[in-house]
């Protein structure tokens, strides 16, 4: 694999997209979180699981952190988010395939981050 400390690469992330690992992390969350609330009928507890967070109320913190609302309002809130794509139910195992194929997004960045560097350095 990588011989690389994971503060290295933490810190490479950092200083190439201005944000931690765990931040992008979040952030793409809960644009996804966001998604499923406009475009799905999942439940809160469906979308909340579907994005990573089995804590629900965990989830609220975050969500209101990060949108300024609770999800709740922002569903709720007339088509400023919106757009006319009819609903659909997603899966759950579809939407975990989700997370790990950013997951697996973000580590590879961090990787071509990292030989980036490489080559700068030589």
């Amino acid at each position: 694999m990588l011989n690389y400390s994971v503060p290295y690469i933490a810190k490479q992330f950092k200083q190439k997209t201005g944000r931690s690992i765990i931040d992008y992390l979040i952030q793409i969350r809960i644009q996804k979180a966001q998604q499923l609330l406009i475009h799905t009928t999942l439940s809160l507890q469906e979308v909340a699981s579907s994005v990573g967070y089995e804590d629900v109320s965990y989830f609220i913190r975050i969500f209101k952190k990060h949108s300024g609302l609770p999800p709740m309002k922002f569903k709720q809130q007339p088509n400023q988010h919106k757009s006319y794509r009819p609903m659909y139910r997603l899966s759950l195992s579809n939407d975990k395939k989700w997370i790990q194929h950013y997951i697996s997004n973000i580590i590879l960045v961090m990787i071509t981050i990292i030989n980036i560097n490489k080559k700068e350095i030589y």
